[in-house]
Order: C-alpha cells, then sequence, then structure tokens
C-alpha cells in the first residue's frame, strides 16, 4: 500500500511540475551578438534616456520598470556596475504590447443542447471567450564609446496583464537572454 502512495505522489509530482513548466509563455526569439561581445569585457552600464511621456500609458510605464529591475540584477549578478557617467556600455529596452483575442469554437455537443426544429440549422463558429495583450521586448547593448550595437536580444510573450504573471515572465525571460548572451 506504502508503495501504491510513492507511485502516486511521484506521478502527481510529475504532472504540477509538466504543467508548471509546460505553461511558460516566454520565448526567446533571438539574441544577435557581434563575435567579440563579452558582458565580462565592461565594467559599468547605464540606461538610454527615454524622451517619450509614458504617463498616458501607466502600464507600459510600470512593465518598463519591471524590466529594469530584473536587468540590473542580472547585469550586476555579471559584474557590471551602474554608473551615470560616462558607462560602458549603454541600455536600450524597447517594449510592444499587442492586443490578442482568444477564441473557441462552439460545439453542438456543449453549446448545442436544445431541440431544434426540421428547418432550422446550427452551425459551428468562431466566439470570443477573451482578450490579453501579450509583449514582446528587446534589449540592445550598445558600446557607449563607439556607440556601436553589439548585442540585441528579443523575447516574447513577456509583458502581460497581470503584474505578478508579468514580473516573473520578465526574470524567466532575462535569465534565458542572459544564459544565451554568456554561451560563447
Amino acid at each position: 500500500m506504502n508503495i501504491e502512495i510513492i507511485k502516486v505522489s511521484r506521478n502527481l509530482l510529475l504532472g504540477i511540475l509538466l504543467i508548471i513548466f509546460g505553461c511558460t509563455t516566454v520565448k526567446i526569439l533571438n539574441v544577435n551578438k557581434e563575435a567579440d561581445f563579452s558582458l565580462a569585457a565592461y565594467k559599468t552600464y547605464n540606461f538610454y534616456n527615454v524622451d517619450i511621456d509614458t504617463t498616458a500609458h501607466p502600464e507600459f510605464n510600470k512593465r518598463l520598470l519591471l524590466i529594469k529591475e530584473e536587468l540590473m540584477k542580472q547585469l550586476e549578478m555579471n559584474g557590471l556596475k551602474r554608473s551615470a557617467d560616462n558607462p560602458d556600455l549603454l541600455i536600450n529596452i524597447g517594449i510592444k504590447l499587442e492586443k490578442k483575442v482568444e477564441t473557441r469554437e462552439t460545439d453542438f455537443r456543449t453549446d448545442g443542447n436544445y431541440m431544434r426544429t426540421r428547418n432550422y440549422a446550427w452551425k459551428s463558429e468562431e466566439v470570443v471567450v477573451g482578450e490579453y495583450h501579450e509583449g514582446t521586448f528587446a534589449i540592445d547593448f550598445v558600446e557607449s564609446k563607439d556607440n556601436t550595437l553589439q548585442c540585441m536580444a528579443v523575447a516574447e510573450g513577456v509583458v502581460v496583464k497581470k503584474d505578478k504573471d508579468s514580473k516573473e515572465n520578465i526574470k524567466v525571460a532575462l535569465e534565458k537572454l542572459f544564459k544565451k548572451i554568456n554561451k560563447d
């Protein structure tokens, strides 16, 4: 009996892990970098100044701050320090939010529980079940001394509506991006 409980518990745990890790929406689209680019070659960084008014879009501004916070953690874990005075590396963040519609197809087995007459035809159709914003972000690493793009990394499906989910997606995406950036 104990062996059966252990087997069921193990299978349940594996199923839960598959659900958790299988549901991640983060997708790394690409990491393009110069052949000799290495974060270890830089000591300091800073962000480009953003000259756009984000007050009309508070959600955009909130997501930008989440990305910056996590990006600072990742850069500091890679040995870089933030400096406003002549940084070695400048970081530019681009965010694209896209409104998406989730649909499903109606089915007479679930949506057609009614009696119909001979001259009435029921047909399956697409119905909207929800709307959400899917966000892609790009991070450009620019060498400040000659203003050249050294690396561009892009992740999709990261910036979502819920703060908690968005924060976790940003963390996961940046961890994956930095692993790819640090690969030789």
